[in-house]
C-alpha cells in the first residue's frame, strides 16, 4: 500500500486573512502566491522527513492549473515529479478581460508577460505534465 500526504496551502492572495494579504497579487498574478506555494512545500518536506521529496506532485484546476504550471517553472529543476494542470489560463492578456483587469488592473505588458506560463518551459523536461482542457471554458 502506498501512502499519500496531501496539503492545501493558502498563500498570499487567498481570502480570509485581510485585505493586505489578499491584495498581494493585485497587478502581479503568478508571483508571490507561487513563491508561497513552493516554500510551503519545502517546509512540509522539512517538517515531515518520512515524506519522499523525490515524489512531490502538484495539482490545480483553472487558476490552480495556472499556478501548478508556474510552480513547475519556478521551482528548482526536478522539484516536482509530476504536475496536473486542468483548464489553466496560459496568458492573462488573452483571457477574459473582466477577470484579468479585476486582478491585474492596468498593469503593463511586462506584468502580463511575467504571468505567461508558456515562456519558460525548460523545467518540464524533468517533470511529467498532464494538461487537461476542454473546448469551452466558461
Amino acid at each position: 500500500m502506498q501512502l499519500r500526504a496531501i496539503s492545501q496551502i493558502d498563500g498570499r492572495g487567498s481570502n480570509g486573512r485581510g485585505w493586505k494579504y489578499r491584495s498581494a497579487i493585485y497587478g502581479a498574478l503568478g508571483t508571490v502566491e507561487i513563491d508561497d506555494q513552493i516554500e510551503a512545500i519545502r517546509q512540509v518536506i522539512k517538517k515531515y522527513p518520512f515524506l519522499d521529496a523525490r515524489r512531490v506532485s502538484v495539482f490545480g484546476w483553472s487558476y490552480g492549473g495556472f499556478a501548478a504550471a508556474l510552480m513547475v517553472e519556478r521551482a528548482p529543476e526536478a522539484f516536482f515529479k509530476c504536475a496536473i494542470s486542468v483548464a489553466p489560463v496560459a496568458n492573462f492578456q488573452y483571457y477574459d478581460a473582466t477577470y484579468s483587469e479585476r486582478y491585474m488592473g492596468n498593469a503593463d505588458k511586462a506584468a502580463y508577460d511575467a504571468s505567461d506560463i508558456t515562456t519558460n518551459v525548460s523545467n518540464f523536461r524533468k517533470t511529467h505534465l498532464l494538461l487537461v482542457h476542454g473546448m469551452y471554458d466558461g
